[in-house]
């Protein structure tokens, strides 16, 4: 996860773009949530993923994706460093790149 993903500043300048070719990603039901040049969703088949969105004209390649297991329905939120979001199977999850 870049260090600028843990400002909690929302993107700026961003344009309308293909998030993901059909089947890329799972059953996407929550929210977008672009932080600086990174956007994070959700999906169905229980994965976070971080997508490149620096360049809006072209397919944001993948940055990272983690599985939790269960189907995100929530909208990941960023605060103090941390990625927090929620899944269908009731668990929370504070995610971060920092040890400790």
């Amino acid at each position: 996860m870049p260090d600028s993903l843990a400002t909690g500043r929302p993107a700026a300048g961003l344009l309308p773009a293909r998030i993901a070719s059909p089947g890329r990603v799972a059953d996407a039901s929550a929210s977008l949530d672009p932080v600086d040049d990174v956007l994070l969703q959700g999906d169905c088949g229980g994965a976070l993923h971080a997508f490149d969105i620096s360049r809006p004209l072209r397919e944001p390649p993948e940055l990272w994706s983690l599985s939790l297991g269960s189907c995100i329905e929530s909208t990941p939120s960023v605060l103090e460093g941390m990625i927090w979001v929620g899944t269908r199977g009731g668990g929370v999850y504070g995610i971060s790149d920092r040890k400790g």
